[in-house]
């Protein structure tokens, strides 16, 4: 009988286990775009001149020596009221505003320099992609 009762004992266990796993796994919820985009302070991990050209060139690799710009002083931060702000590689702050196009596959930023269009080729929690086909320039960004 106590066989029994402890192996009834041990089957009710690993159901509750199991149940209780399933439940943590279920609960796995999906980030939109805008909670991507404005949850991080992303800085440049590689920029890309002449993107799409056969004289390509990374002009910026964070860690690499010699590269052909400094962008480890660039910093962007997107806010989920539609505002921005950036760092540049000269350490001037640009503010103004920014916007998803075309089903949030593209970006718009607007500040004082004009008005920036590019298509994300990847948002996630640990990068963000973007080339802009008019400059011909790519960028990869990471959360700092």
């Amino acid at each position: 009988m106590k066989a029994i009762c402890f192996a009834a004992f041990l089957l009710c266990l690993t159901l509750s286990f199991s149940s209780c796993k399933k439940e943590v796994e279920n609960n796995t919820t999906t980030k939109s775009k805008t909670e991507l985009l404005t949850s991080k302070l992303w800085i440049y991990d590689e920029y890309i001149i002449n993107y799409n050209q056969a004289n390509s060139n990374v002009a910026y690799k964070r860690g690499r020596a010699n590269n052909m710009m400094d962008l480890s002083l660039n910093k962007v931060k997107y806010n989920a009221d539609g505002t921005y702000q950036e760092t540049t590689e000269t350490g001037a702050v640009l503010s103004g505003t920014w916007k998803f196009l075309n089903g949030e596959t593209q970006t718009e930023v607007k500040n004082a320099n004009g008005t920036f269009t590019s298509s994300i080729a990847q948002l996630t929690e640990t990068s963000y992609t973007w080339h802009d086909q008019t400059a011909n320039r790519y960028g990869k960004m990471i959360p700092q």
